[in-house]
């Protein structure tokens, strides 16, 4: 509510952006291994300093890192981190692969419908209440970027989120 409303704020925070994937890393690894997957974690080169909203990115990432572990079996978990500088500025990177269920072309946009989790089966089987994805991206908007997807459907998917290092705004 607070997000549709406008009240939601933003606070930028200074902090390494490493230290963030091993703080998630290290609170999702039980999801991990609860379904018998593998974690594997690419971190780029000088992924440095950041200075974002921790906490909301911080959410994010854990959600999407939770969704791949609840919808992938036996599989794989990929997380990649990765700093680009382009001409407005440096970017963070994260995006989260699985070889996991997938999400079929025609149900894509629907994963970041409130309520709305591609099947209408997936609730019922996985759990969950479609907040997660939507509140994600709202969040990665608010931040200056986006969530994006793209997924086959029982071969895995990719999220990605991309943002600003530094918050829009901040000095």
């Amino acid at each position: 509510a607070k997000i549709e409303s406008g009240r939601m704020e933003t606070l930028a925070e200074e902090f390494s952006v490493s230290s963030l994937v091993e703080q998630v890393v290290e609170t999702v690894q039980p999801l991990v291994d609860k379904n018998h997957n593998r974690l594997e974690v690419e971190l780029g080169e000088e992924l440095g300093e950041a200075r974002q909203d921790l906490t909301k990115l911080r959410q994010s990432l854990l959600n999407l890192l939770s969704n791949a572990s609840k919808f992938t079996s036996q599989g794989v978990i990929k997380l990649r981190a990765e700093r680009e500088t382009r001409e407005d500025g440096d970017w963070l990177l994260l995006a989260v692969s699985d070889s996991g269920i997938g999400i079929a072309a025609d149900k894509l946009d629907q994963v970041f419908e409130d309520f709305g989790q591609g099947e209408s089966t997936t609730s019922r089987d996985y759990g969950g209440t479609g907040l997660g994805l939507p509140i994600s991206r709202r969040f990665c908007r608010m931040l200056g970027g986006d969530l994006e997807v793209q997924s086959t459907r029982g071969e895995g998917s990719t999220f990605t989120i991309r943002v600003p290092a530094s918050l829009p705004g901040e000095a």
